[in-house]
């Protein structure tokens, strides 16, 4: 995160199934205003891959933050 830009809004790409402490670090710098963050839903997961890479096709993204393995279920994006 540190090597984003400072002046202008950050656009950043996750999952809704991040380990929290990435989720609440993200949460907290969203309410400055400092960037936007789009989260794609992590279920139903067969749909995930298909709907992440379309919202990956509709803008540049500044950082696409996502994990193999979610947090929450233990289940694998492949």
């Amino acid at each position: 995160l540190s090597c984003l830009a400072l002046n202008r809004k950050v656009q950043i790409l996750t999952s809704t199934a991040e380990f929290h402490s990435f989720s609440r670090q993200i949460r907290r710098l969203e309410e400055t205003g400092w960037c936007q963050v789009t989260r794609i839903a992590s279920e139903p997961i067969g749909e995930f891959a298909p709907r992440m890479l379309a919202a990956l096709r509709q803008q540049p993204w500044d950082l696409l933050f996502f994990s193999q393995v979610f947090f929450d279920s233990g289940l694998v994006v492949t």
